[in-house]
């Protein structure tokens, strides 16, 4: 790390330095001396995390996984979120060494989960195009669906930001990415018209991949949970405000899941909403120290 960031900054004195370690690193070693101590400012912590089982198998059943950190298999759907969110928390603690000098206590630094997401060819291949999956003939992905789901629930288990891999722009059925015999894209040309006037047109997942969530926070992000796969698409977000910020929460709520609108439930405070922008703005009371705003469908 430290000598790539050596050569980025010759060029750009002042850039973040984004430490990717190899996949799965789920108990990373900061001991001054090893192959992964991070030292001087400027550095955010970058780990890649995949449902390793569903990514190597290309298959998703939601009663059994696989524990990353135990490597035991895991039975029930609850379970295997919760096995999720502990090694995405032993991956969030690996910040902890970053921005440290030898002799001084590492400062920490942000996380940001560089690469997650679900491989899109599962399935049976199709009996009236063998070369097919049934998922692409039918455009059925409630498994691909449920894949996404199940991680997306345990970055928001962690209150962890994310890159979702990937968007693949030429995507299609028979090449996947067009790499490595990847097809993880949440965008395929393949079986959809593309219109311009259609944002969605192509996508794959959606129902899980445009989520409700919390873009500006007055404060400390206690709780974020979004219940994908309900008719009520319930998003509740929970903070503890912090009396030097002024500046209202705003969380994004994508039309595309509440297309009739929503029902607003606030701990405190009060709201608006920009049907547009697609975002509610909440201004808390300051009285209280938590507050929640609670969203579900009309």
């Amino acid at each position: 790390f430290v000598k790539f960031a050596s050569a980025i900054r010759s060029a750009m004195p002042k850039a973040i330095i984004f430490a990717e370690p190899h996949v799965d690193h789920v108990r990373p070693s900061f001991n001054h001396g090893s192959s992964t101590v991070v030292s001087g400012p400027g550095y955010a912590w970058a780990p890649h995390y995949y449902d390793v089982l569903t990514l190597v198998s290309k298959g998703f059943r939601r009663w059994v996984g696989l524990d990353a950190v135990s490597h035991m298999v895991v039975l029930g759907h609850g379970r295997i979120v919760d096995a999720h969110a502990r090694a995405l928390r032993l991956l969030k603690n690996g910040a902890r060494g970053l921005n440290g000098e030898a002799g001084a206590e590492a400062t920490g630094g942000p996380t940001l989960i560089g690469e997650i997401g679900i491989p899109f060819d599962m399935g049976h291949h199709s009996s009236t195009a063998p070369y097919l999956l049934d998922s692409y003939v039918l455009s059925d992905y409630r498994v691909q669906i449920d894949a996404m789901d199940t991680s997306l629930q345990a970055l928001e288990r962690e209150l962890l930001s994310f890159t979702l891999w990937n968007y693949t722009p030429d995507n299609n059925y028979c090449k996947g990415d067009g790499w490595n015999d990847e097809d993880l894209s949440i965008f395929s040309a393949s079986g959809t018209a593309i219109d311009p006037a259609n944002l969605h047109a192509g996508g794959r997942a959606l129902p899980a991949v445009v989520r409700p969530y919390a873009r500006k926070v007055a404060g400390e992000p206690l709780e974020m949970r979004f219940q994908a796969l309900t008719p009520e698409r319930c998003f509740v977000f929970r903070f503890r405000h912090d009396a030097r910020v002024t500046a209202p929460t705003e969380l994004f709520i994508p039309n595309y899941q509440y297309p009739d609108g929503y029902q607003v439930e606030v701990s405190d405070g009060r709201w608006t909403v920009d049907r547009e922008a697609q975002i509610l703005v909440y201004r808390h009371t300051p009285e209280r120290a938590e507050h929640t705003v609670r969203v579900w469908r009309v």
